[in-house]
């Protein structure tokens, strides 16, 4: 349980950060959710907090982290997840496309844990951490990229922390298919089809809730000792994919 625990969660209004959002303020944390949009969040109850935040723009992440210094004065856990794609190719590829993922999937993640740093060293639950999203895409070659270059740098970046980072937990969950407006929903019906499911050992489509709970173990004193995972969430479709190894 998450009982007194602050947390900052990023890509909060939708998905998989809309989910855990909901899990750590079912389990007791206080929570300040970060996003651009929260018309379809919803009431979430009085200890949620939102933030109107463009991640990719530092003086937006300067004024979430002021927040989180004025309303708590600490943090618990750093929750990591605002994401989207473009895919593409080493051919197709521009340099628009490779600075929109660099600065929403990484960049944002490095200034947040910079300006974040402070506040988790100041952790009242002994036990602040950090979660990242990075992706089974990490470890996959396909025709994501560059969606899959970036969230291996995500995934590289973790573990960094999590050995620099001395006292703060830091961990990476790797989701595979999970249910989510990252993708329209004709894509999420063509992916459900029988003859798709079969490289998925696990035989379905993962939904939001299941990261969010895995996030929620991560950051609570059960996981107190778990530091520079990478947790894949996929059904097992990263053993039935082409894959290299990390």
């Amino acid at each position: 349980m998450l009982t007194g625990y602050k947390a900052l969660i990023t890509g909060a209004t939708s998905g998989i950060g809309l989910a855990t959002t909901k899990e750590f303020l079912a389990q007791g944390a206080t929570v300040i959710g970060v996003g651009r949009d929260f018309t379809k969040v919803g009431d979430l109850g009085d200890k949620f907090i939102p933030c109107v935040c463009d991640v990719t723009k530092e003086e937006d992440i300067d004024k979430a982290v002021a927040l989180a210094e004025e309303k708590f004065g600490s943090l618990d856990s750093l929750i990591l997840n605002a994401g989207a794609g473009i895919a593409s190719t080493p051919e197709t590829i521009t340099g628009e496309i490779l600075d929109f993922h660099y600065n929403l999937l990484l960049k944002a993640n490095v200034l947040f844990v910079q300006k974040c740093v402070p506040l988790l060293r100041k952790s009242e639950s002994g036990n602040p951490s950090i979660g990242m999203t990075a992706s089974v895409a990490a470890f996959m070659v396909d025709n994501t990229f560059p969606y899959n270059l970036i969230k291996s740098a995500v995934a590289s970046f973790s573990r960094q922390c999590a050995q620099q980072l001395k006292g703060i937990r830091t961990n990476a969950i790797c989701p595979g298919l999970i249910h989510t407006p990252l993708m329209p929903e004709e894509a999420w019906e063509a992916l459900g089809t029988e003859q798709a499911l079969q490289q998925i050992p696990s035989r379905r489509i993962g939904t939001p809730d299941e990261p969010a709970k895995l996030y929620a173990f991560l950051a609570s004193p059960r996981a107190s000792y778990v530091s520079g995972a990478l947790v894949t969430i996929d059904g097992g479709w990263l053993t039935t994919h082409p894959r290299f190894d990390y």
